[in-house]
């Protein structure tokens, strides 16, 4: 950009979120960038915890987002109050590097530049869970079945996106910053680009319950975004249609695998005994063959 230090709002959604709203909060406000550039949204989608409270012993700019439960939703809500000529996303479960909006800003020197992806890196695992995503990369920027995009986790934009594409599908559940972004490079001339100095740590799922719910949430992303971009998503395998019936081989022997030592945990161990990686990779299975199953049921739209 033409501004060495171009307004920069920061927008971060958060539902329910107590646990690790605070530490993204405090990292936020010790970026390495001028405050007076600076603005920090943080839009509660509705929390039933003690998210509120905690947001106001900060001094960031706190809105509500209670007539849509959807983290895109309560994007847009900060979109609109957003005064920044570059808006950076992140989540309630991140911790950015201090230098995170410097590194990202600088590469939309190139006026063509309208997305900047940084890098996605796993914070310090607490269990095995963590652990086992951080080693299979979950998060991590790359390559997609169509064209590269950037996770809201660590997206910054330049504002005039916005005004050329339109917002975030406020109703989606996951798969709106794919769609965003594949949206900017399909109907604009803004180029997207990843920057790997622009560093955010993400605070994985610990539990065995929200690791299976998240990738139910992600099967469900991926039937709304075969619904939309059927005519594009192909793979190096061929077909969507063929790679679905990979996926469900792959799924039979990971099942036929990992079954047995799952039962021996759940009726001998009592779960006492954390879950090694071939079994991890059955539940993210499952979970996400599930999400895809119930997204097709409410779309109609076949993709399981």
């Amino acid at each position: 950009m033409s501004e060495t230090h171009p307004s920069v709002s920061v927008i971060v959604p958060v539902y329910n979120g107590e646990r690790t709203i605070g530490s993204c909060i405090r990292s936020l406000l010790e970026l390495d960038y001028p405050s007076s550039k600076l603005e920090i949204i943080i839009v509660d989608n509705n929390s039933k915890d003690g998210t509120a409270r905690i947001l106001r012993e900060f001094p960031v700019v706190s809105m509500l987002e209670d007539l849509i439960q959807s983290s895109y939703a309560a994007r847009n809500a900060g979109i609109g109050r957003a005064g920044g000529k570059v808006l950076a996303f992140t989540d309630s479960d991140c911790i950015v590097d201090k230098e995170w909006i410097a590194k990202a800003v600088d590469r939309m020197g190139d006026p063509r530049v309208g997305c900047v992806a940084g890098r996605i890196e796993g914070y310090s695992p607490s269990n095995y869970i963590e652990e086992y995503l951080i080693k299979t990369g979950c998060l991590t920027q790359g390559s997609t079945m169509f064209l590269p995009y950037a996770q809201t986790a660590n997206a910054v934009y330049r504002r005039e996106v916005f005004d050329v594409i339109g917002r975030f599908e406020e109703h989606w559940k996951s798969g709106g910053d794919a769609d965003l972004t594949w949206r900017m490079q399909l109907h604009s001339a803004y180029k997207f680009v990843q920057c790997d100095d622009a560093l955010v740590y993400h605070v994985h799922r610990s539990t065995l319950k929200g690791f299976f719910r998240q990738r139910m949430t992600w099967g469900n992303g991926e039937v709304l975004m075969h619904k939309k971009y059927k005519g594009h998503l192909k793979t190096s395998k061929g077909d969507v249609a063929k790679e679905i019936m990979k996926d469900y081989k792959d799924l039979v022997r990971l099942v036929a695998k990992g079954l047995p030592s799952m039962a021996y945990r759940g009726l001998v161990s009592r779960g006492r005994e954390p879950l090694d990686d071939r079994q991890l990779t059955m539940v993210a299975a499952v979970g996400r063959r599930l999400g895809r199953i119930r997204g097709s049921l409410q779309e109609r739209e076949f993709y399981i």
